[in-house]
């Protein structure tokens, strides 16, 4: 039996030592491309290249090179992709099964990196099977906790937030000034978008806004739930017959949330938005529950800039939205995260082609695109196209640019070590 014993000990160590390397070798590779990008940047704006300028996108074209060039070289998401399938089908399973807590509150940290990693990289639905999974491992962890309803929120998987909600009301509870508020909060996004009963769920988002506002103390939990509830109205507004009056303007609305969002990020990582210095998140790894509030507040942030451009967008407030957007792509490079760069890349090409006085730069953002496919700058032969579409694992025959993009990022050219 002792024999058996020491065997499985030895699996765990040998398990949690390659977990450990898969997540560290992402890090380090991604730090490689945060720190090469802003370098890169450096160059170009000491030979007179303006980030903020985008009369033409020559300066953008060349960053863009260096950041494929760079992704493709160190393969880090390769490493994150390896690390949550590993987590997932073979070492969570057999660490949810431990019953000594102290050994789950442990291996529970490696999750919550993976979950922090999977959210700068915007794979939302795989980090919130890992906050579920440190949950499970530690129910009085109060981050994972919110972080796994407030990205099921984002999800609109409004069944599962219901259940989630109702698991988190028979786990110990949880003794914060706002938890509470935050749980009341998330209920109330969750009774909005099921429940018929929507002016009366309005009602109590408002009077929710209310107290929160009158509040005195500022902490990073008060922000949160701020961030959360202006986000709620957001949704609210776009209701029939909404009373904006009561709900508020959706644009004041999504700037508040926004302050909010970046006036946490600042505060746990005061250099994030300062572009003279170079981004260096591994210095924050160290306090894996401080991390994993960083990258949580840096993608939500994302996710309600880019909602405030569609806004702005359709208003017709483009020369704003402009700059929100480009503003957006620097911090994209800055982090290495080609999802977000896609994004923002395609939002850039929307309003490019909504617009007359944007119209001239179309073809230079074009190049933008082919630097990011890492594709020939000549259009190829119709025939040679596809046949060099054929030989690919694309999702669909006809793949449009995005799935294209989708594909470059997931299933980028391997070498190897």
């Amino acid at each position: 039996m002792k024999e058996k014993s020491d065997v499985g000990e030895k699996k765990f160590i040998k398990a949690k030592q390659y977990l450990g390397y898969l997540l560290q070798k992402h890090l380090l590779l991604s730090g490689n491309i945060q720190e090469e990008m802003f370098d890169a940047v450096k160059k170009e704006e000491d030979s007179g290249f303006h980030f903020f300028d985008t009369s033409q996108f020559n300066g953008h074209i060349t960053l863009s090179r260096v950041f494929t060039s760079s992704l493709n070289k160190s393969r880090a998401h390769h490493y994150l992709q390896l690390a949550y399938t590993f987590w997932s089908e073979q070492f969570a399973p057999a660490i949810l099964a431990l019953n000594d807590e102290q050994e789950r509150i442990m291996f529970a940290q490696l999750a919550k990196l993976l979950a922090a990693y999977l959210l700068i990289a915007g794979e939302y639905s795989k980090a919130v099977v890992c906050l579920a999974h440190v949950v499970r491992l530690n129910n009085l962890d109060a981050t994972c906790r919110i972080l796994v309803l407030r990205w099921l929120c984002h999800l609109g998987e409004w069944q599962m937030t219901s259940e989630q909600l109702k698991i988190d009301a028979k786990l110990p509870k949880i003794c914060g000034t706002h938890y509470e508020i935050l749980i009341n909060i998330i209920t109330n996004m969750v009774d909005l978008n099921t429940q018929s009963n929507k002016e009366e769920i309005v009602e109590r988002l408002i009077a929710q806004w209310q107290q929160l506002s009158e509040a005195g103390s500022k902490t990073f939990m008060l922000y949160q739930c701020q961030a959360i509830v202006k986000h709620a109205l957001i949704v609210a507004s776009r209701l029939p017959q909404a009373d904006l009056t009561k709900i508020g303007d959706p644009l004041k609305n999504s700037e508040m949330e926004i302050a909010r969002l970046t006036a946490l990020v600042k505060n746990r990582h005061q250099s994030f938005y300062n572009y003279a210095e170079g981004i260096d998140m591994q210095k924050k790894v160290v306090n894996p529950d401080e991390f994993l509030k960083l990258c949580s507040h840096i993608a939500e942030h994302f996710e309600a800039t880019v909602l405030q451009c569609y806004e702005l967008a359709v208003t017709g407030i483009l020369r704003e939205c402009e700059g929100i957007i480009v503003s957006l792509w620097r911090q994209s490079l800055r982090l290495g995260s080609l999802p977000r760069t896609v994004v923002v890349v395609n939002f850039l090409m929307m309003l490019v082609l909504m617009s007359s006085y944007m119209r001239n730069r179309e073809q230079t953002l074009r190049l933008v695109y082919a630097a990011i496919l890492n594709a020939p700058e000549q259009p190829e032969d119709g025939e040679q196209w596809i046949e060099r579409s054929s030989h690919s694992s694309l999702p669909t025959k006809e793949s449009s640019l995005a799935s294209l993009m989708l594909h470059a990022f997931c299933h980028g050219k391997e070498s190897g070590d």
